[in-house]
């Protein structure tokens, strides 16, 4: 099913407004004066509020543009916004060497964030930087500060960690000193850590200068909250959903990111269900769930759809990493590092960043940090929320379990401490059957036990030893149960055959008296019978007198019914004597045609008398006939104009109408009455040469034609699919290891399955053709590449050890393959055969997340997740890159692809966007044009169809995006598809360019037909009948004509 182009939601969610949402950001008038003033004031803002109260929002998007935009304020602003997180020194740098490079300020030539410092050259370091950003007012914003203090309470209290958070807060306070200040501060903190802020000399002070106590928004703040975005973006909201959640809001006062999250959804709900021109309504804020339980309905649905067995299983080891057992056995939230999370899960990086990825989407925002943001292994992974620990029934259950585990094993390892001192003795059941199945079902690691008892080792051994001295007691009780049961059994075979002879004895003798009554009772049933056949036969003689007179009384009714047929004869004869009298009127027209001659010859004589005036006059005549030719040229060329604006806008009119009516079709149920496939023809015709450009217009033909065909063969995500030179063969890669090469010629014919040998990484990552398609190459998740020749499906492949990292890009050059990983690392190789021989190994200093080479082969250009692009010189790898980077890149390039012609580069970022860069000489010449139609996550994949006239993308947000590639700068909206069950990792199109193949977390591979011409000819041979007038001038309108939509 493919979905309706839609508005742009305006609501956040669970994540906070952006400086770039500010247009958007409402219901805070008040509370931001009072903040500008404060910070004005004392050069320093501490914004306190509890958790979801909409402190960072407030700052980025209703502060910092207030200060931007203050007519009062000439001198301008320079804003770094950061959070401390684990390292807030290294992040503080990092923050003001970027805010550089956004000012392209070239003195510092490296990343200073990655140099080699210390702490105590640190303050140095950012007096440096402060003093190179020049003359403006330079504003920090320290978002969330109290990570200074929870990452430290993190791991456990670590020195490096507090010796560089005191070192920190010395550098803040230090700038911020009014003797000679440098800059200005505002920070953000949750209310529940102010008491940590007395451990910093300082510190307290310079809160209580600048303190701020978020108030609570009154109800008429929150009614602009909800009203106002939706308004501004050119929607309406009805009366009676404003009126619920303000009451919702009322009774929970702390839960605005739920309400944003509620808000969010139910626009998104109302977007595919609704025309623009309905309002949102609590039928759609009812199906998402209500505020109460979006939160879970949301969830179950991310879980569910995209996260398969494995990654279901590492998301709740993974939520249940973030929990601990706190004060009062009480949740407790724990931000924790991802490579720590490996070593207490036990599960892999890569199916942890998948699940992460999955709840940090843009529209998610369950987990941070937030889509875009590059996950290293010492990226501290956290909620975005602490209401979703309640609010996600799941997840509640999880901790529920989480904590009995984390009391269990503490009382264990207190139990262990005191067995050791010999104060306590082994355990025993129930206890010792509870500890046995905990070790079971939860299979504890030392790196999870280290975060409430170091001593794992010591616990777990003496759970050890409890089992076996407990089974040593149980087997000699039965050796001692086993004994005395022996020596019984003598006695008791005696005893029972004794007992045997006295019942038989006793069975006889009640068998005897049983025989002697049943003998009397036989005699006393045959005397009853006799008397019971006398009384039958005295009834059947009254019943043959009462049947002889119904006969007499039905032959009266007959002849009352002949009366009726005579009187319609005469009317039909009155009609026949109008048309005689109309054909005597022509003949009178004939006799003035003579009378002419007389006048002529006066004229003639006048002529001659005047003949003189005339030839004096003759150029004025001249000159008038050339004006007046001029004036008829004008006139026929308004006329012409005139004409075609009617044209035009009857054109247009013809358009909307096909626009709404294949609206109507797509959303309208299947039925059997065929009035949906008639609007979708009809919007087609409507559109006529427009029709392929239209997405609507897809959208309902594609429904009703049933375009796409779904292959299941694989067992676990599909990453990539490549098809051969003479596109014959499409093959796949999948996480379940194989390689599977299907028939393109015959779909649905069981696919040839490459399996890898045995011991090595299931999960590829890539797959390719060789240029000849002999052989079939895959890239694995460790590194690894393997090589099949086509023609010998059982052979096991070439296996080489090429990468350290997933080798996310195989590409084909001439006669060598380049394989790309996001480690950093690009290598070529040579084919010989089925064997791969290393031409050349480069290693940079970037994480590779993709590759294209350009059309003339001269160029390999690489995304980064640095926000950077390296172009690197295919003839010889090692010459140093060419390196681009610019805002549009994001903090990733998720994705890039040349144009067929070379002439553009299509890039994408993770958040979605994509952009289109003109290449000069394989170059890129000026800034990026942005492409309308981005999507809500990271685009995977960005092809062109064979015949250059298509442009596609997929993403993580599981929609599929097709553009006409000589429209793409023109505002066009794409056709997007949506029909699919979860994320889409790879694309490619057939080589007619009329169908396009994707594959992806849902286990398939699946073709679409996307020839808006076929698909209307597939929806033309289901439809029997046309429009019936009511029908026409109900879904198209009486001021339209009538068509025929099957032609005859």
């Amino acid at each position: 099913m493919v979905n309706i182009t839609t508005l742009s939601n305006p609501f956040p969610g669970l994540r906070s407004y952006e400086y770039e949402d500010h247009a958007l950001f409402f219901g805070r008038d008040t509370h931001i004066s009072e903040l500008r003033q404060k910070l004005l004031g004392s050069g320093f803002l501490a914004l306190i509020g509890s958790s979801g109260s909409g402190k960072s929002s407030l700052i980025k998007a209703g502060l910092i543009p207030s200060l931007e935009n203050s007519k009062e304020d000439k001198e301008a602003w320079t804003v770094v916004v950061f959070k401390p997180g684990a390292h807030p020194v290294r992040n503080l740098v990092s923050a003001l060497y970027g805010q550089l490079r956004k000012m392209a300020i070239t003195d510092f030539s490296e990343d200073l964030s990655e140099s080699d410092w210390s702490l105590n050259t640190a303050e140095q370091m950012v007096l440096t930087l402060v003093s190179a950003l020049g003359g403006n007012k330079l504003l920090l914003v320290i978002d969330q500060f109290e990570e200074v203090f929870r990452y430290e309470m993190a791991v456990g209290g670590d020195r490096e960690i507090r010796a560089e958070a005191s070192v920190f807060i010395e550098i803040i306070l230090t700038l911020i000193n009014p003797d000679h200040a440098l800059a200005y501060a505002a920070i953000t903190m949750r209310s529940d850590y102010l008491d940590h802020c007395t451990d910093f000399k300082g510190l307290t002070e310079a809160i209580n200068l600048g303190y701020y106590l978020l108030p609570k928004m009154t109800q008429r703040e929150v009614r602009e909250v909800i009203v106002k975005p939706i308004e501004t973006s050119g929607a309406e909201i009805t009366p009676e959903l404003v009126k619920i959640l303000l009451l919702e809001i009322e009774n929970n006062p702390d839960s605005l990111p739920i309400l944003q999250h509620a808000l969010l959804r139910t626009w998104n709900k109302w977007s595919v269900t609704q025309l623009p021109s309905v309002p949102i309504s609590v039928v759609e804020y009812e199906a998402i769930g209500t505020m109460k339980n979006s939160i879970t309905v949301h969830a179950e649905e991310i879980y569910n759809q995209k996260l398969d067995d494995r990654r279901k299983n590492a998301a709740e080891k993974l939520f249940k990493t973030l929990i601990v057992l706190g004060a009062n056995d009480a949740p407790t939230l724990r931000p924790t590092p991802l490579k720590d999370i490996v070593k207490i899960t036990g599960v892999p990086e890569y199916q942890l960043i998948d699940v992460i990825d999955a709840f940090r989407e843009r529209g998610v925002s369950f987990l941070s940090p937030h889509q875009g943001i590059f996950l290293s292994p010492d990226t501290i992974i956290d909620l975005t929320a602490e209401r979703i620990l309640n609010l996600w029934k799941r997840l509640s259950r999880w901790i529920d379990e989480e904590l009995e585990s984390a009391k269990l094993y503490k009382q264990l390892s207190t139990t262990a401490l005191l067995y050791n001192d010999g104060k306590a003795g082994l355990w025993v059941n129930p206890e010792l059957q509870l500890g046995l199945k905990w070790q079971k079902d939860n299979k504890p690691t030392a790196e999870w036990a280290k975060r409430y008892d170091p001593y794992f080792e010591r616990a777990i051994n003496y759970l050890e030893y409890s089992r076996k001295e407990y089974e040593f007691a149980v087997k000699s009780q039965e050796d001692k149960q086993r004994k005395a049961l022996t020596q019984s059994r003598y006695l008791a075979i005696m005893g029972i055959g004794l007992a045997i002879v006295a019942t038989v004895a006793v069975l006889y003798l009640t068998y005897l008296q049983a025989e002697t009554k049943q003998a009397l009772k036989e005699s006393d049933i045959k005397e009853q019978v006799a008397q019971t056949e006398r009384k039958r036969a005295e009834e059947q003689s009254k019943e043959a007198v009462v049947q002889s007179k119904i006969a007499e009384q039905q032959q009266e009714i007959a002849e009352q019914q002949r009366l009726l047929t005579d009187e319609q004869k005469q009317i039909a004869f009155q009609q026949r004597e109008i048309a005689v009298k109309k054909e005597k009127e022509a003949v009178q027209a004939k006799l003035f045609a003579n009378q002419s001659e007389d006048v002529a010859k006066i004229a003639l004589a006048e002529t001659q008398q005047q003949k003189r005036i005339v030839e004096n006059e003759k150029l004025e005549v001249l000159k008038q006939k050339v004006k007046v030719d001029t004036l008829v040229l004008v006139a026929n060329r308004q006329r012409e104009k005139a004409d075609a604006a009617t044209e035009k806008e009857k054109q247009l009119r013809l358009l909307a109408v096909a626009r709404s009516i294949a609206i109507q079709s797509y959303q309208m149920p299947e039925s059997k009455d065929d009035i949906a496939a008639l609007l979708a023809l009809q919007a087609y015709r409507f559109n006529d040469k427009d029709a392929k450009d239209s997405p609507d217009v897809f959208n309902a033909l594609s429904k009703l034609a049933e375009s796409k065909t779904v292959l299941r063969r694989h067992t676990d995500i599909v990453r990539s699919i490549s098809i051969n030179a003479d596109h014959t063969k499409l093959a796949s890669a999948s996480e379940d290891g194989t390689v599977k090469i299907w028939s393109l010629a015959n779909m649905s014919q069981r696919p040839e399955s490459f399996p890898l040998p045995k011991g090595v990484s299931k999960d590829l990552r890539s797959v390719l053709f060789s240029a000849d398609g002999k052989n079939v190459f895959a890239g694995s998740s460790d590194g690894r590449l393997f090589s099949w020749n086509d023609g010998l499906v059982t052979a096991p492949p070439k296996v080489i050890r090429a990468q350290n990292a997933p080798v996310n890009t195989l590409l084909y050059d001439k006669a060598k393959l380049i394989s790309v990983s996001s480690e950093g690392s690009i290598r070529s190789w040579k084919v010989n055969g089925n064997s791969l021989d290393s031409i050349q190994n480069v290693k940079t200093r970037h994480a590779l997340l993709c590759a294209a080479i350009s059309p003339d082969g001269e160029i390999l250009m690489c995304g980064s997740t640095g926000g950077k692009i390296l172009a690197f010189d295919l003839s010889d790898l090692k010459k140093d890159p060419i390196v681009y980077s610019g805002l549009e890149f994001g903090n990733q390039v998720s994705s890039l692809a040349f144009s067929p012609d070379g002439k553009r580069l299509i890039t994408s970022n993770n958040y979605g966007s994509l952009y289109a860069w003109n290449l000069k000489n394989n170059a890129i010449n000026g800034r990026g044009n942005s492409i309308t139609g981005r999507h809500t996550s990271a685009v995977n994949s960005i092809i062109f169809s064979p015949n250059g006239k298509k442009m596609a993308s997929c993403s993580f947000d599981g929609s599929i995006h097709i553009w006409n590639y000589k429209d793409i700068l023109l505002q066009q909206q794409p056709v997007v598809i949506r029909d699919n069950d979860n994320w889409v990792m790879d694309l490619c199109f057939t080589a007619d360019s009329n169908k396009l193949i994707s594959c992806g977390a849902d286990k398939s591979v699946r073709i679409w037909d996307i020839n808006t011409d076929q698909l209307y000819a597939k929806v033309l041979a289901l439809v029997k009948r046309n429009f019936t007038t009511d029908e026409w001038n109900t879904y198209i309108g009486k001021d339209i004509d009538y068509q025929k939509t099957m032609r005859e």
